[in-house]
């Protein structure tokens, strides 16, 4: 929120979207192993965010242990402060009220940073253990119909203006009243029908889940009534216009393009195309690249290469036969190790292309800082097949 013209709040809000799939994640696993080894698949999940509807949480996939299972057992602090080896079964059972069905699958890692109840020490780092049963893939993949995709998310205007609308008339109906959302007689009605045990059961199941965003909030309630003197009688109430507030404008006049062989254009509605068009000044050649490419992406990157080759004239340049070199090991030192054994001069390659299997940010930035040493003009992609 910005405070603005005589102390108004105006709040600056858009509409955003998450991908979710509607397969699990064990059933990607399961697909994946009629086709390839533990390692490929590993390699296929390790950097994909994954979301746990249990509580509704994203994690970011760093590792998959092949050597454990749900009947695996750890050590879980007990609400006495007594320690107890417990399976995950059993845990999921306990405190989601989730009955696990498949007993042979592996479980996924996730790296956390936990803080620290101590001041000045640094973070530690957490491994968290997830059911890939309850886990579902999040992001744009090969497999979802890119039209189907833009129906939800290319928005129109007056459909944009409409779900505006709806989040301003939401959020002024359930603060608007003074006191926020617990003083309203429908909350309090909902929570008296319930019976005890299982207002005691969603309090065990949020507790653990809980524990660091109550310890904050708890702070801040502290710093808040210093600063108001403690007056405990405090209350909050907020309400938002449900009509936008409308403003001029500014419409920019088009542009010509230009492009080679003295071509020009002026693109209706800001939409231009490089088809069939040549660039303004193409390079002549690229005699030598570079592409490096994991073994089970041979085919991909033997299409790549060949379609570079086919559309390279269309845009007014030649492009060479290329080095294809093909790792048996995807793993960010054996990039790296490729890249560095390659350039051994800077005139080596005018291009290096490498085909990632997954979407790893940690391989990928190895890869542009090694290029960016070696200084040579280079690219990266993403390269994840359909089935």
């Amino acid at each position: 929120m910005n405070v603005v013209d005589k102390g108004k709040l105006f709040l600056c809000a858009d509409l955003c979207w998450r991908v979710m799939h509607s397969n699990t994640v064990l059933d990607f696993i399961q697909r994946r192993k009629q086709e390839t080894d533990t390692g490929a698949i590993e390699s296929d999940l390790i950097g994909s965010v994954i979301m746990c509807k249990y509580n509704n949480r994203t994690y970011n996939i760093d590792g998959v242990a092949f050597d454990l299972s749900p009947r695996s057992t750890f050590v879980k602090k007990m609400r006495g402060g007594e320690m107890k080896e417990i399976s995950y079964v059993s845990y999921f059972e306990e405190r989601y009220q989730i009955r696990l069905r498949i007993l042979d699958q592996p479980l996924l890692l996730s790296i956390s940073e936990k803080r620290s109840n101590e001041p000045g020490q640094k973070k530690q780092k957490e491994i968290i253990y997830l059911m890939p049963e309850l886990s579902y893939l999040t992001g744009i993949t090969a497999d979802i119909p890119r039209r189907d995709l833009i129906q939800h998310t290319r928005v129109d205007p007056p459909k944009r203006y409409e779900e505006l609308e709806k989040f301003s008339r939401k959020v002024s109906q359930t603060f608007g009243s003074v006191g926020g959302p617990s003083s309203s007689s429908s909350s309090s009605s909902s929570s008296s029908s319930r019976s005890g045990s299982d207002r005691d059961r969603d309090r065990d199941r949020d507790r653990d889940r809980d524990r660091d965003r109550d310890r904050d909030r708890r702070d801040r309630d502290r710093d808040h009534d210093r600063g108001r003197g403690g007056d405990e009688d405090w209350k909050i109430s907020l309400s938002i216009n449900p009509r936008m507030v409308e403003i001029q404008g500014r419409i920019l006049p088009a542009q010509k393009i230009f492009f080679g062989n003295n071509a020009s254009e002026i693109p209706d509605r800001a939409s231009w195309q490089l088809q069939n068009r040549y660039f303004v000044n193409p390079v002549k050649s690229i005699d030598r690249w570079l592409v490096i490419f994991g073994e089970r992406d041979r085919r991909n990157a033997e299409g790549f290469m060949q379609t570079m080759q086919q559309d390279a004239g269309a845009f007014g340049f030649r492009l060479g036969e290329p080095k294809a070199v093909d790792l048996r090991n995807t793993s960010q030192e054996s990039y790296v190790r490729c890249i560095q054994d390659n350039l051994v001069r800077p005139d080596s390659f005018s291009l290096v292309v490498c085909i990632l299997p997954n979407t790893n940010a940690m391989v990928y930035s190895a890869i542009k800082k090694t290029i960016n040493i070696e200084n040579t003009s280079s690219f990266a992609m993403h390269c994840r097949k359909d089935s």
